[in-house]
C-alpha cells in the first residue's frame, strides 16, 4: 500500500499473473526475481533498465537483497547499491503498522524479511547504508552518489552500527511477540 490507497498497476509496480511473470523470467527477461515477504514474486525487468539506460538515465529500483542484488552486480558490477535503514526501530515499527490493512502473521513475515535483508547487506562490501532520518540530507546525498559516483558524506561505521542495533531490536520485537 502507498498511504491509504494501494499500490496501482503501472504507478510504482507492474502486476502480471505468476504464469506471464515464470515466462519472461524462463525468457530472461528479468535480471533477477525473488518471492518477496513469503507471498509473492518481483522481480527487475531487463526492458526497464534498457529504457533507462537508453535514455541516459539512471535507473533506480528497490532491488531484493538477498538473490536480486547479488544477480545484478553479477551482471553489472559498477551499479551502485544503497541501503536505506529507517530511523528508529519503533518509529519503523508505526510507519509498517500505519500502511494500511496488514495483518499481525504479516508483520512478523515482514520484520523477518528486513532481518534476513539488513543481514546479507551487511555481509556485502558494495552496499552504503544511509540511515532515514533527514529527508533533504538523504536525498542529496544519494543524488550526489549516483550523479558522481563517490562515496556518500554519510559515516558508514555509524551507518553500520545502526543496522547492527535494528538487526538486535527485530530479534527482540520477534522474541516478545511469539
Amino acid at each position: 500500500p502507498v498511504g491509504d490507497r494501494l499500490e496501482e498497476d503501472g504507478e510504482f509496480y507492474w502486476h502480471i499473473t505468476e504464469d506471464k511473470f515464470l515466462e519472461g523470467l524462463r525468457a530472461g527477461l528479468y535480471v533477477e526475481a525473488a518471492i518477496i515477504h513469503g507471498q509473492q514474486v518481483s522481480g527487475g525487468s531487463v526492458s526497464e533498465y534498457k529504457k533507462a539506460r537508453d535514455l541516459d538515465k539512471v535507473a533506480i529500483t528497490d532491488i531484493e537483497v538477498l538473490y536480486g542484488a547479488p544477480a545484478l552486480h553479477q551482471h553489472n558490477p559498477g551499479a551502485h547499491y544503497i541501503f536505506i535503514l529507517p530511523p528508529q526501530f519503533d518509529d519503523w515499527l508505526h510507519r509498517l503498522k500505519m500502511r494500511g490493512r496488514m495483518s499481525h502473521e504479516e508483520l512478523v513475515e515482514r520484520l523477518k524479511t528486513a532481518q534476513s535483508e539488513i543481514a546479507a547487506a551487511l555481509d556485502y562490501e558494495y552496499y552504503v547504508f544511509v540511515v532515514s532520518d533527514d529527508l533533504a540530507a538523504n536525498v542529496a546525498a544519494v543524488h550526489g552518489f549516483v550523479r558522481d559516483g563517490k562515496p556518500m558524506d554519510v559515516d558508514q561505521n555509524t551507518a553500520r552500527d545502526h543496522a547492527e542495533q535494528l538487526l538486535i531490536d527485530i530479534r527482540l520485537y520477534l522474541e516478545s511477540v511469539s
